[in-house]
C-alpha cells in the first residue's frame, strides 16, 4: 500500500466511495496523483466523475457533490495540470463545472462581486457576435450582465459652476451645455469594477475604458462619442462611488484627467478626518511580553513629553503600538471589546478613587484614565469606582513595586474594578445606585506609564 496518505483513498474504497466534498480536497487528492505517478496520469471527465488513467491503472473519482467556496483556488487547482487532462475540451468542461457549481443560485452581480474579492482577473467584453450586449469574462466564460442593476447617479452637479471651475483652470474648451449632457448621462452599476461603459439604447456596447485610463489621448478620441445623441447612458461600473469619486470621473471625462478641481469645490459637513490605523494587530491577539525597567523609564519620559504638548489627545498615542512589545489599544475598547474603525470613536476618561496607602496608612486621591468607545465614555459617568486593583494590588503597593521593578512582567498590567452605577428613569427625579459587576481590562504599557506620572509625588 502507497505511503501517501490521499492516494490510500484509491487503494482502500471502491469508485463509488471516492468523491471530492470541496477545493481543498481537491487539490490534495490531484497533489496526490502528482506525487504517486510523478505527474505522469491523464484525467478525463464524464457526468461529473474524473477517470484517471496511469498505465494499466484505472481511478474514479466523484465530484458531483463538491461545494466550491473559493472559485480562484478551485480553477488555479485545474489549471496547473492542464497538460494532465485528456484533451482541450476535457479542461474547459472541468473549468465550467467548478463555475457553475460555484455560481448555483446566484445573481450575475453577486457572483462577479464574490469573484471580484476573491481576485479573479475580470473582463469585460464587447461582441458583435452576440448582439453588443454587456457582458464580463470570467476564465474564458461570458456572463450577461443585468440592466436592472443600473441606476442613476443621486448627486447633483451644476454644469455652469463645472465650466467656470475647469475653464479657469484652463483645462478644458468645453461648453456648458456639452457638460450638461455629460453629467445627465452618467450611470452606476454595482459591479464593483473601476471601468466605465458608454451605452447605447438598449444597453448596446460603445465603448469599454479603464477609469484610470481616461487621458487627454482617449478623450480626444472619444469627445464625439460621448457627446453623441446615440449615447445615451455613460456607466460606472461601481456604485459605492462618492460625490467626490464620481466628481472625478466627471473631471477625467471632460478634461483628460483628475486634478481635484471639482471634488474641492463640492460643499462639505467634515470637521475632522476619521483616524484610522492601518494594519494594526488587535491587542488581545498578542501575548504580553516583559518590560525593561530601562523601557518603561522612556515610557514615562514619553508621557512627560506628552502632558508638554498644548492640546495633545493623549487617546491618540494610547491608540497606536509603539512597537511589537509596546502595543497601543487601536480600534478596541478596553472595556467592552467593541471593535471600530476609526479612532474617532474612542476617548480617555478620566477617574479617581480612593484608596489605602501603606506609606502611611492613610487614604488618599489614587488618579487613572481608561481607554475606551464613546458609548462606555458616557456611560462611565455614572460609575461610583469602589475599588480598583491592578496585578492583584492595593493601587499605591502598585506604584511602588512597578517603579522599583527591574523587570514588568505582564501580571503588572491586569487591572480588575469594582463599581456602582447611579441610574435615573427617563422622566424621574429618583436616583437608584445599583451593583455592577466587576470588569477585567489590560493596561498598554504607555497607560501604565500614565498612571504611575499622574500619581508622582
Amino acid at each position: 500500500m502507497s505511503d501517501n496518505k490521499y492516494f490510500r483513498f484509491f487503494e482502500t474504497y471502491t469508485a463509488e466511495d471516492v468523491f471530492v466534498e470541496n477545493e481543498n480536497i481537491m487539490e490534495a487528492l490531484f497533489s496526490s496523483l502528482d506525487e504517486e505517478f510523478n505527474r505522469d496520469y491523464k484525467v478525463k471527465m464524464r457526468y461529473h466523475r474524473f477517470y484517471i488513467s496511469h498505465g494499466d491503472e484505472r481511478y474514479i473519482v466523484d465530484v458531483s457533490k463538491i461545494k466550491v467556496g473559493n472559485i480562484k483556488n478551485a480553477i488555479e487547482t485545474i489549471k496547473s495540470r492542464y497538460d494532465r487532462f485528456d484533451s482541450e475540451q476535457v479542461y474547459d468542461e472541468t473549468v465550467g463545472m467548478l463555475l457553475d457549481v460555484f455560481g448555483r443560485g446566484k445573481e450575475d452581480v453577486v457572483f462577479l462581486n464574490e469573484i471580484n474579492e476573491q481576485g479573479v482577473e475580470i473582463n469585460m467584453v464587447d461582441d458583435d457576435i452576440i448582439g453588443k450586449k454587456l457582458r464580463f469574462c470570467v476564465y474564458g466564460r461570458t456572463f450577461a450582465i443585468s440592466g436592472r442593476s443600473m441606476s442613476k447617479v443621486p448627486y447633483k452637479f451644476d454644469p455652469s459652476e463645472i465650466c467656470s471651475l475647469l475653464k479657469y483652470a484652463r483645462i478644458t474648451d468645453w461648453f456648458e451645455n456639452d457638460i450638461e449632457c455629460v453629467v445627465s448621462k452618467i450611470f452606476t452599476c454595482d459591479l464593483k469594477t473601476d471601468k466605465l461603459v458608454l451605452l447605447a439604447e438598449g444597453n448596446r456596447v460603445l465603448d469599454i475604458v479603464d477609469i484610470d485610463k481616461i487621458d487627454n489621448k482617449y478623450i480626444r478620441s472619444a469627445k464625439i462619442l460621448i457627446l453623441r445623441d446615440d449615447c445615451v447612458k455613460i456607466l460606472i461600473l461601481r456604485n459605492d462611488y462618492s460625490k467626490a469619486d464620481i466628481a472625478g470621473v466627471l473631471e477625467r471625462l471632460i478634461s483628460g484627467r483628475d486634478n481635484n478641481i471639482i471634488a474641492n469645490s463640492l460643499p462639505t459637513t467634515v470637521t475632522k478626518p476619521n483616524i484610522i490605523i492601518p494594519n494594526q494587530v488587535p491587542y488581545y491577539r498578542r501575548p504580553l511580553l516583559k518590560i525593561t525597567a530601562g523601557e518603561f523609564a522612556e515610557l514615562r519620559k514619553e508621557v512627560q513629553r506628552i502632558n508638554k504638548i498644548k492640546r495633545a489627545k493623549f487617546r491618540d498615542y494610547l491608540a497606536k503600538d509603539t512597537n511589537e512589545k509596546m502595543f497601543g489599544y487601536g480600534g478596541v475598547c478596553s472595556i467592552c471589546s467593541v471593535e471600530m474603525d476609526s479612532v474617532n470613536s474612542f476617548a480617555v476618561k478620566d477617574f479617581e478613587a480612593e484608596s489605602i496607602s501603606f506609606a502611611d496608612g492613610m487614604e488618599h486621591m489614587f488618579k487613572f484614565s481608561i481607554y475606551m468607545c464613546y458609548n462606555d465614555f458616557y456611560a462611565a459617568g455614572g460609575w461610583q469606582v469602589e475599588k480598583i486593583s491592578i496585578g492583584g494590588m492595593n493601587p499605591f503597593m502598585w506604584l511602588q513595586e512597578i517603579v522599583a521593578a527591574e523587570e514588568i512582567t505582564p501580571e503588572f498590567l491586569h487591572c480588575n474594578i469594582r463599581v456602582k452605577v447611579s441610574v435615573q428613569a427617563l422622566d424621574s427625579e429618583t436616583i437608584e445606585v445599583r451593583d455592577a459587576p466587576p470588569f477585567d481590562f489590560i493596561l498598554s504599557p504607555l497607560l501604565a506609564a500614565k498612571w504611575v506620572e499622574d500619581n508622582a509625588g
